[in-house]
C-alpha cells in the first residue's frame, strides 16, 4: 500500500497497518494522525482485499505532513 515518508533518517517504520476500509479500527485519517504522533515516519496501509482507503490515506498524508511522499 501507499506509505508516507517524512524525509527523516530516523524514526519508526510500520509496514503493516489496516484501516476501517477492511478490518482496522481507525479511519485512514486517524491512522495517519496516530502513527505520526507515535513517531512513525514510514507507514504502509495494507488493508485486506481492498484499496478503498488508499485515496483517503494519501490525502491525509498530504494534509498532515508537509513533505509527504506517497508511493503506490
Amino acid at each position: 500500500g501507499p506509505h508516507f515518508n517524512a524525509a527523516c533518517s530516523t524514526g519508526m517504520i510500520d509496514l503493516h497497518s489496516h484501516t476501517t476500509a477492511s478490518d482496522g479500527e481507525l479511519s485512514p485519517e486517524d491512522l495517519l494522525a496516530r502513527a505520526r504522533a507515535a513517531g512513525v515516519t514510514t507507514l504502509a496501509v495494507t488493508d485486506h482485499d481492498t484499496v478503498k482507503g488508499l485515496a483517503r490515506a494519501r490525502a491525509a498524508a498530504d494534509a498532515q505532513v508537509a513533505d509527504a511522499e506517497c508511493v503506490q
